[in-house]
């Protein structure tokens, strides 16, 4: 029994020793044959092995059999002779090619002993000019001899400082085509790619003006210059160049490092996170540009293996750096470690496979473009994270302690329920009995507390931009702005935002004619907050006392501002980060002040110091005061109406506001018993038509009286308000910046008007 299973494991293997393939057959049935398979080699170090040498029966048994899919030798000293029988049995008339796939290969001939002697009949390779080729493809074609015998063998020397990786197949024309057609679709898929990523980083750069897209962009035209060299399809854009696309294919690799390395800088903020590791990042960068020159220019001086060994480093490098920044919870290190990940993987395979440790055709063709293309989009996703305005500021954020991070959140959550409720409150009843006018208190406090909602929410703007920037929160200011100025604002913004009727009074001390120079808008804004948080929920006055000190210090002073008393619920020494004292202390800070408590007994106050850069300017008040104009408000009250009346209360201005226009025209009846000329603003907002409502003012207005009218209709233009009488059109939306521009210029008209005695234009009317 045991002689028979030996004999059984003899005839199995004796029967595939003979159903070996010797001889690349390509006949009717089979228009694709891998030479591989039949192919035997023999490597001749010393290089000066001729043909007829090979060719010799002595050297017949030296051969090696290749029987693998692909000839990976890696690096390899000397010549590779290749020796394969061919048999062309295919009854069509149809031309049989031979094809090498090599593209970094540097010298390769063919040789047909028995037809042509020791003649070659092809002599290609990147190291010979493209116009060699019989074909022009970006593989080596070879066509088989018509006229050949029906088996014949067929010698191939190759030689190559660079790894010899050669796919080489026996097949027919159709084969051939079909085959370029689908390596050159893939290949344009892939090409697709990385141009969809290329136009959307110009696209983010053009947006963001951040320089990283643009190394990103560079990046990614590297891989494609790195794909085309590998499969040999630039060489043809220089037909008459040697060893062209060598030097492209060095000079896209380690362009790809530079890129890759400036990048990571600029994506991971090296520069702020880790100064020490962005110095040897910068060195990393400056040693991949050295050698992309150095492998450009000339190719040969150095092995291709340091070339490598380059590229591996500086990937391992960033790897480790993607490694570190994660644990050290960077913004965004997540995607860049997959990234890293995901290339460092792919490129080690690829590498392998390159220098025939691996052997696998599919990898080293497609291997490393996929890998770089998944890393790409795995950037190209982060990236699009970074560039959301949102998903920035909560990373950022992140850098607080999580305890830090809820108290802010529940805070922020307080007030915005108790707005919110109010709102829905108010609203809720309006919409119940909208007709009632007894419910016209709810709709002012919803108003009141939607500006609330938005004081909170720039609040919370400031907060982040502080927290980020470590620097102001706001712009600098373009022009001085008075103190007094200031405060009134600061006062008339309070009366908008209180919800409690508070008691506010305020005592200024040495800040008449004062001009800040710098930091008013951010001062007030801590005016603003202090009064809103400091407030009393009772009949209890909180008194802000705000003093200007002198230290003749170069035109440097300090502010103080003092609120007292106190209240309870106040403390400077709670560690809590919410919108309220933790929120102004922060103000504070940017403004480059102190703050200090003062306890005398049940009396508490807060005193900040606040170094200001100002100066004095005299203005006349008296002449300020007499004010010759008054001011006729005409409309519904509304909002903007209310806006208007807000900023004009603190101005020396007296004001008067009619709802009806029949209790306008009795005001305005007599002319001649009035002592002042007056500035009628006419709001658009009672379903008044404004022409009509003109022609009946006009009548009973004086030659210097003017008329504004204040609407909210966007189709309403300057020149149609002008055309049908009135002096000026202002819309809504510009009450706050030009009310007081527009009035000035409308008095100092009505005034030219008065003393030259003109006689106002009067529109025409058509009488019955």
């Amino acid at each position: 029994m045991f002689s028979r299973l030996i004999l059984l494991f003899l005839l199995c293997a004796t029967n595939y020793s003979w159903a070996a393939n010797d001889i690349a057959l390509i006949d009717d049935n089979h228009s694709d044959f891998n030479v591989a398979k039949s192919a035997y080699y023999i490597i001749d170090e010393t290089g000066q092995l001729s043909i007829d040498t090979i060719s010799s029966e002595e050297y017949a048994s030296h051969f090696l059999p290749v029987n693998d899919r692909f000839l990976q030798l890696g690096l390899t000293k000397g010549n590779i002779w290749l020796r394969t029988e061919v048999a062309i049995r295919i009854t069509k008339n149809e031309p049989v090619l031979l094809e090498l796939n090599a593209p970094r290969l540097e010298y390769l001939n063919i040789y047909i002993p028995s037809l042509y002697g020791n003649q070659a009949q092809a002599r290609l390779g990147e190291a010979r000019p493209y116009n060699n080729r019989l074909i022009e493809h970006p593989s080596y074609l070879f066509p088989m001899p018509s006229t050949a015998p029906p088996v014949f063998t067929v010698y191939i020397k190759l030689s190559s400082h660079l790894p010899v990786n050669v796919r080489i197949h026996l097949k027919t024309l159709s084969q051939v085509s079909l085959d370029s057609q689908i390596d050159f679709s893939f290949t344009g898929l892939l090409m697709g790619i990385l141009l969809i990523l290329f136009l959307s980083n110009i696209f983010f750069y053009i947006k963001s003006s951040h320089p990283m897209y643009i190394l990103y962009s560079l990046l990614l035209l590297g891989i494609a210059l790195l794909h085309l060299a590998l499969h040999g399809q630039l060489y043809q854009f220089f037909p008459n160049q040697i060893g062209i696309q060598e030097r492209i294919y060095n000079f896209a690799a380690l362009s790809c490092g530079v890129a890759i390395t400036f990048f990571s800088r600029l994506y991971l903020d090296t520069k702020s996170y880790f100064p020490t590791l962005d110095k040897a990042m910068i060195a990393l960068g400056v040693t991949n540009a050295l050698g992309t020159i150095l492998f450009t220019v000339s190719p040969q001086l150095i092995n291709i293996f340091f070339l490598s060994l380059m590229t591996f480093f500086t990937l391992f490098a960033l790897t480790a750096l993607a490694m570190y920044a994660f644990f050290k919870d960077t913004p965004f290190s997540g995607y860049y470690l997959i990234a890293r990940l995901v290339l460092f993987i792919g490129y080690f395979i690829w590498t392998m496979s390159a220098y025939g440790i691996l052997p696998s055709p599919t990898v080293y063709e497609w291997g490393l473009t996929i890998a770089i293309i998944i890393e790409a989009m795995i950037h190209f996703t982060g990236m699009i994270a970074q560039l959301n305005p949102l998903l920035r500021n909560h990373a950022r954020l992140t850098r607080h302690s999580q305890a830090k991070l809820f108290d802010l959140l529940s805070d922020l959550s307080s007030r915005l329920r108790r707005q919110l409720n109010v709102i829905d409150g108010s609203f809720t009843q309006i919409e119940k009995a909208i007709k009632n006018e007894r419910n016209k208190p709810l709709v002012h406090n919803g108003q009141v507390a939607n500006n609330n909602l938005q004081k909170l929410a720039e609040r919370l703007d400031y907060y982040i931009s502080a927290e980020q920037n470590h620097s102001h929160v706001l712009a600098e200011q373009s022009l001085p702005l008075f103190l007094t100025t200031i405060i009134d604002e600061a006062y008339n913004t309070f009366q908008q935002l209180d919800q409690d009727n508070a008691s506010i009074e305020f005592v200024v001390k040495n800040i008449h004619h004062v001009e800040l120079l710098h930091d008013a808008e951010l001062i007030q804004h801590l005016i603003e907050t202090m009064l809103l948080e400091f407030k009393y929920f009772t009949d209890q006055t909180l008194t802000l006392e705000i003093t200007r000190h002198e230290l003749n210090r170069e035109g440097i002073t300090t502010l103080e501002i003092r609120c007292s008393p106190l209240p309870t619920r106040v403390s400077t020494h709670d560690s809590s980060v919410d919108l309220g004292m933790s929120y102004i202390m922060l103000l504070i800070e940017q403004l480059n002040g102190s703050i200090k408590t003062i306890q005398q007994g049940q009396f508490r106050a807060l005193s900040i110091y606040i170094p200001i850069h100002s100066h004095v300017r005299h203005m006349n008040l008296e002449h300020e005061e007499e004010v010759y104009y008054d001011l006729v408000l005409f409309g519904q009250h509304d909002k903007d109406l209310q806006q208007a009346f807000n900023i004009l209360q603190a101005k020396p201005y007296s004001i008067e506001h009619f709802s009806q226009l029949d209790e306008l025209l009795a005001s305005l009846e007599k002319p001649d018993t009035r002592r002042n000329g007056s500035v009628i603003l006419v709001f658009d907002n009672g379903g008044h038509i404004p022409h009509i409502t003109y022609q009946k003012l006009r009548p009973l207005m004086r030659p210097e009286d003017q008329c504004l009218l204040i609407t909210n209709n966007v189709k309403m233009s300057r020149d149609y308000a002008k055309t049908i009488g009135f002096d000026e059109l202002l819309t809504c939306s510009e009450l706050e910046p030009e009310l007081l521009q527009q009035l000035l210029r409308l008095t100092r008209k009505g005034e030219r008007l008065r003393t030259t005695l003109l006689p106002r234009i009067k529109p025409l009317l058509n009488e019955p």
